[in-house]
């Protein structure tokens, strides 16, 4: 099944890609990042998991 693209002036939400993990385990490893969002930050593991 293919993934929308979803566009609006102001921004673009595209389907995760293999390349944007170091990205993400960077930002679900910093706290303050994760806090609103889970309450505290994800493993690297965690991560790919997702």
């Amino acid at each position: 099944m293919t993934r929308p693209v979803l566009r609006t002036e102001r921004i673009e939400l595209r389907p995760m890609r293999p390349e944007h993990l170091p990205l993400l385990h960077h930002l679900d490893s910093d706290p303050e990042v994760m806090r609103y969002l889970l309450g505290r930050a994800r493993s690297p593991q965690e991560t790919d998991d997702f």
